[in-house]
C-alpha cells in the first residue's frame, strides 16, 4: 500500500505544477475568447488536485474527511468551465445567459452544499477505520449515493455537449486550428476517461485512489502545447482560419456581430487601438479614429471596398479590400479587412 500511494502522491504533486504553470500561461491570455473559462477549468483542477494531495498525507479522519468534501469544488467547477470555454471558443457565447449560467452554477453549489450536510446523498456511509497512516486508511467510503450518480450524469453531458462542439471544429480547419482543437481535446478526454476508469475499477474493488486528478498534469500539459504551439485562447476559430499574424499588410477581422475578432500590429497602428486590448470590442469603439470606415461598414462591411484610409502615425495611405470569411467549427462567420498601401 505504501509504495503505491507514495507514487500517486509524486504524481499529484506533479500535476499540481503543471496545473500552475498552465494557469500562468492562460492568465496572461485571459481577455482572449476562452480565455476567462479556462481559468475557472484551471483553477478549479487545482483545487481538486491540492485538496486530493492533503487526503492521502492525512493522518486524521476529520481532515480526511473535509478533504474529501473540498474535491467537490473542483468536481463540480472543471466540467462548467470546459462547457464554457467549448461555447467561446466555438463562437456560441451568446449562449451564455443568465439561465444558462444560474442553471450551472446553482447545480455545482447545491451538489457542494449536499457533501457537507447531507452526506449520505454523495457516499451511502462514511466510518472511521481506527488505522493511522493516510487519508485512504483512516477513513471508509461506502458506495456513492444518488446525489453522485446526478451530479455525475450531468457532468458528463455538459462535457460531452462541449467536447462535440470543439470536435466540430477538427474537420476541415486550418492547421493551427486543428491544433487547438487536439490540444483541447486531450485536455479534457484524458481526465475524462480517467474518471470513467475509477469509477468503473473502483466498483469493483480494484482501485482505490481516484485516477482522474493524475490525469490533470497531461490535461496541464495539452494546455501550454495549445497555446504556445498553436496560439490556443489568442485566436477564436475565425481568426485562426485567416492567420492574421502572418500578414505584413494591416488586416483586421469583424464578425457578424459586429465584434472585432482579431487584428495585427500594423492594423491597430491604422484604426488608433492597442493591439493587445482591441480584439473583442465593438467596432463603433474599435473605428472611432477612423470615422469614415465606421459610416461605411454601418451602412454595409461590403461598403468599405475601395476607402482609403491614412495611418495617422506615418501618413501612409492604404486602400481597403473586403473579403467574406467563413470557417469549420465557428458559429458565425466575419468579414475580413485588408489594407493594401497605395504606391
Amino acid at each position: 500500500m505504501l509504495i503505491p500511494t507514495l507514487a500517486y502522491q509524486v504524481t499529484l504533486v506533479v500535476a499540481i505544477l503543471a496545473t500552475m504553470g498552465a494557469l500562468y500561461v492562460v492568465l496572461d491570455r485571459a481577455s482572449r475568447p476562452g480565455g476567462r473559462p479556462l481559468l475557472l477549468l484551471l483553477g478549479a483542477s487545482l483545487v481538486w488536485l491540492v485538496v486530493t494531495f492533503v487526503y492521502t498525507v492525512s493522518f486524521s479522519f476529520e481532515v480526511a474527511l473535509v478533504a474529501s468534501k473540498l474535491t467537490y469544488v473542483g468536481i463540480t467547477f472543471v466540467p462548467i468551465g470546459w462547457f464554457l470555454f467549448a461555447l467561446e471558443y466555438t463562437g456560441r457565447e451568446h449562449w451564455i445567459r443568465r439561465p444558462l449560467l444560474a442553471v450551472l452554477f446553482l447545480e455545482a453549489v447545491a451538489v457542494n452544499a449536499i457533501a457537507w450536510f447531507r452526506t449520505d446523498l454523495i457516499w451511502t456511509s462514511v466510518e472511521r477505520t481506527g488505522a493511522t497512516g493516510t487519508g485512504s486508511e483512516v477513513i471508509e467510503f461506502g458506495a456513492w449515493g444518488v446525489g453522485f450518480f446526478a451530479h455525475a450524469a450531468f457532468a458528463y453531458l455538459i462535457l460531452f455537449v462541449g467536447a462535440g462542439l470543439v470536435l466540430k471544429g477538427l474537420f476541415g480547419a486550418s492547421t493551427a486550428h486543428r491544433g487547438q482543437v487536439v490540444s483541447m481535446l486531450v485536455a479534457v478526454v484524458v481526465p475524462t476517461v480517467g474518471n470513467a476508469a475509477y469509477l468503473a475499477l473502483s466498483a469493483g474493488g480494484i482501485l482505490s485512489l481516484d485516477l482522474t486528478p493524475i490525469m490533470f498534469a497531461v490535461s496541464a500539459v495539452a494546455i501550454v502545447v495549445g497555446a504556445y504551439r498553436y496560439s490556443l485562447v489568442d485566436d477564436s476559430p475565425l481568426a485562426a482560419e485567416v492567420g492574421l499574424g502572418d500578414r505584413e499588410d494591416p488586416a483586421f477581422l469583424v464578425d457578424d456581430t459586429d465584434t472585432l475578432v482579431a487584428l495585427n500590429v500594423p492594423a491597430a497602428a491604422v484604426l488608433g487601438v492597442d493591439a493587445d486590448q482591441a480584439p473583442g470590442t465593438d467596432v463603433d469603439d474599435a473605428f472611432a479614429e477612423q470615422s469614415s470606415l465606421r459610416d461605411r461598414y454601418e451602412r454595409n462591411p461590403e461598403a468599405a471596398e475601395g476607402l482609403t484610409l491614412d495611418d495617422p502615425l506615418t501618413g501612409t495611405d492604404y486602400v481597403v479590400s473586403v473579403e467574406r470569411v467563413d470557417a469549420p467549427g465557428a458559429a458565425r462567420g466575419g468579414t475580413l479587412f485588408v489594407l493594401d498601401p497605395q504606391q
